[in-house]
């Protein structure tokens, strides 16, 4: 007998640290937050690592507190929380990634990328781009060019496009 999704419960876990994730040597971290899609990996209780979709709830994401908007790394990925099998929508980047004040990591992973205005403003070091649709290459550059701290891009080829026409005084790899 097949289950209806509905009647499946939804299972969160905050703050357990049954899991331990070594950071660099004598450090450890745990999960903070993990609700079957969305992952919050921190240190001493503070959030460091966000690995969601675009679309995460806005309830998820403030049942965490108003800490997590002081991560450091953010990975965004339209597969997260998607079922096995599903055909792939790419999210657009999300509006609250502009109040993410102290990320300097941003990835971005099946995603529809439009303008990135989002971006603007925030001390990012690093960009990743992972099999993105580009929508406005000329918005994309301008602000990635004015991204002062900026000090690399890794990217795949669906991201060459863009890379060719950046300030050389980035750092770009590719990835695969």
């Amino acid at each position: 007998m097949l289950r209806d999704d509905k009647n499946v419960p939804e299972s969160k876990i905050q703050g357990s640290g049954f899991l331990n994730i070594q950071w660099k040597e004598g450090e450890e971290g745990e999960v903070l937050f993990f609700n079957g899609r969305d992952i919050l990996l921190g240190k001493n209780k503070r959030p460091i690592i966000l690995f969601t979709s675009p679309n995460i709830s806005s309830l998820d994401m403030f049942n965490v507190g108003d800490s997590i908007f002081n991560i450091k790394k953010l990975v965004l990925n339209s597969i997260l929380g998607k079922k096995p099998n599903t055909d792939l929508v790419y999210e657009e980047v999300p509006e609250w990634l502009a109040m993410m004040k102290n990320v300097e990591e941003v990835s971005f992973e099946n995603i529809r990328i439009e303008g990135l205005e989002e971006v603007i403003g925030l001390p990012i070091k690093s960009l990743s781009f992972k099999n993105v649709i580009i929508s406005n290459t000329s918005i994309i550059l301008d602000v990635i060019n004015h991204l002062k701290g900026l000090e690399e891009i890794h990217y795949d080829e669906t991201f060459l496009g863009v890379i060719n026409l950046l300030d050389t005084r980035i750092k770009c790899i590719l990835i695969k």
